[in-house]
């Protein structure tokens, strides 16, 4: 489309819906008001534009979710969800909604300030920073969180991606964070309303806390848990949780404390700091600081202690205001507000979603969580299937092959985290994955080579009493096992219909696999045909 002819488009002429028209957006006017001028970025369920408000002359971030996903109600519940989290929040580390419509021909779309400047991603692409550098953009971030907090509103997707840069020409530094479109948002009442059930996994794994990554009831504290593993990735240089999936980063945060920041920094800082991310990494949400104020504030008075404070805050707004309160004799410290209280979110014991869900932070649980130490990937993953099944069934497993007996008290605590005590008996109970195919399913799930996850493929599709088989189990072996695009899409289909969040393991691993190899050059999509809704599905089981 040449550039004169996009120029004059409008309302009237809505470009095709599939993502490579995304181009054919560009020069559209929306609304009577706003010009599309270039891409910023695209995922599979929308994408982001510069646009001019023709009115102000002034550019802004337009957001669009695509026609097709409009009638996704996961989809369009996670899109006002951001809508209404940007909008409530007033914080200058925010970028601040301005308006939200609908689309011509379907679809919606959110204005909001164009941030300026690289996301922390690119920005510690290089390598480490300065402790004192890192602790203010912290403090910036936990300022952000502060109001989301208020305002009763979880980001639980914070990481160096969702956090903008901007470095200004005077030396200072400004952070935003962005993005809260998996956000939890609390009802008009303050109360939160669960938007995912007990083994649903959201967010991104390395910065999503242990409760978050195996699927547990959830409040503001996953959220400064996702704090410090941005802080010691900035002082350190590289991410603090590293493994090629995400049952392994499981295992690596549920097995021991996060390495410490003063063994593994690039240059010296202070004890205090160290203890302060330790804080932020603990494991039981009990033990991490309480409220993102709490936070800030101790940064403050590290960075107001630095040498590096008065170069890296000049005309800071925020920072500078709080650095010179911080020097004080006396600091004054803001009070923070009342912390949202922790969201229960409903058990659902049936769900596999890497179900260690079951596992608490109470005496008895906790020491199981020790060990899990010496686990596998695999491992884990068998025993979340195993917690996901009926308490019989899991001694059974327990048992295994050569029938010798489990200890008494074994038995008891096993029962204990796999029983519901809040089961309702009106409910249809879901159909169990057998113990036999316990393994199988985790390695279909996680095994790296084809031949072996094909290989426990056929061993579910093979079990007998065949109906004893899950249909989410099954379904998901045909998945496996299908060999053409167009096969898998319908599988994919299916498993969406199901609404079984147990199958979430495999379609996460289609979702990350053959995004390339395939064409005469090797460089296309081996499964461009069902990414849409494969998206689709996902978004739709996280949800719950």
């Amino acid at each position: 489309m040449s550039g004169q002819a996009s120029a004059e488009a409008h309302d009237d002429e809505p470009p095709q819906a599939d993502s490579a028209s995304t181009d054919a957006w560009i020069g559209r006017v929306i609304d009577d008001r706003y010009q599309i001028e270039r891409v910023l970025g695209e995922g599979g369920m929308g994408a982001v534009f510069v646009a001019e408000h023709l009115k102000l002359r002034k550019q802004v971030a337009f957001k669009i979710i695509r026609p097709q996903f409009a009638g996704e109600e996961a989809y369009m519940a996670r899109f006002f969800r951001e809508v209404m989290a940007t909008a409530r929040i007033e914080n200058p580390h925010v970028a601040r909604a301005m308006d939200c419509g609908e689309l011509p021909g379907g679809g919606a779309f959110l204005v909001t300030e164009l941030v300026r400047g690289r996301d922390m991603r690119a920005v510690l692409r290089p390598g480490p920073m300065s402790w004192p550098r890192a602790c203010l953009i912290a403090v910036q971030i936990a300022d952000a969180l502060v109001a989301a907090h208020a305002e009763g509103i979880v980001h639980r997707d914070l990481k160096p991606e969702n956090v903008m840069i901007d470095e200004r020409d005077d030396g200072s530094i400004h952070a935003r964070v962005l993005d809260f479109g998996i956000a939890r948002v609390a009802g008009g009442d303050g109360s939160a309303a669960p938007l995912t059930r007990v083994g649903s996994v959201i967010g991104t794994p390395g910065y999503m806390a242990p409760e978050q990554a195996v699927g547990d009831s959830v409040d503001h504290r996953v959220d400064l848990y996702a704090l410090g593993a941005i802080l010691w990735e900035c002082v350190v240089g590289r991410p603090l949780w590293r493994a090629d999936s995400l049952a392994e980063i499981f295992a690596a945060q549920l097995a021991g404390d996060a390495p410490s920041l003063a063994d593994e920094a690039a240059s010296p800082c202070p004890p205090e700091l160290t203890a302060l991310v330790a804080a932020l990494l603990e494991r039981a949400t009990g033990d991490r600081p309480q409220s993102a104020a709490e936070v800030r504030d101790a940064l403050m008075l590290m960075v107001a202690a630095s040498g590096e404070a008065s170069s890296l805050t000049s005309g800071a707004g925020l920072a500078a205001r709080g650095l010179a309160a911080a020097s004080l004799a006396s600091p004054v410290l803001h009070d923070a507000p009342t912390p949202p209280q922790p969201v229960t979110l409903p058990d659902d014991a049936g769900t596999l979603a890497i179900a260690a869900a079951s596992i608490r932070h109470d005496p008895t649980t906790r020491r199981a969580v020790m060990l899990l130490g010496g686990l596998t990937a695999l491992s884990l993953v068998i025993i979340a299937v195993v917690l996901a099944i009926k308490p019989e069934a899991a001694v059974a497993v327990d048992q295994g092959e050569t029938g010798a007996p489990v200890a008494k008290e074994e038995r008891s605590v096993l029962a204990k985290l796999v029983s519901d005590d809040d089961d309702d008996d009106d409910e249809k109970e879901a159909t169990p994955l057998p113990a036999r195919l316990v393994k199988s399913f985790a390695e279909m799930s996680t095994a790296k080579r084809s031949k072996e996850r094909r290989a426990a493929a056929k061993e579910i599709l093979d079990y007998t009493p065949a109906e004893a088989v899950p249909e989410f189990a099954r379904l998901s072996a045909e998945l496996e096992l299908a060999k053409k695009c167009e096969q898998k899409r319908e599988k994919v289909i299916a498993l969406r219909g199901l609404k079984d969040s147990r199958a979430l393991p495999p379609l996460r691993r289609l979702d990350g696999s053959g995004h390339s190899g395939c064409g005469t050059f090797v460089k296309r999509d081996c499964y461009e045909c069902l990414r849409s809704e494969l998206a689709k599905a996902i978004v739709l089981l996280e949800e719950g």
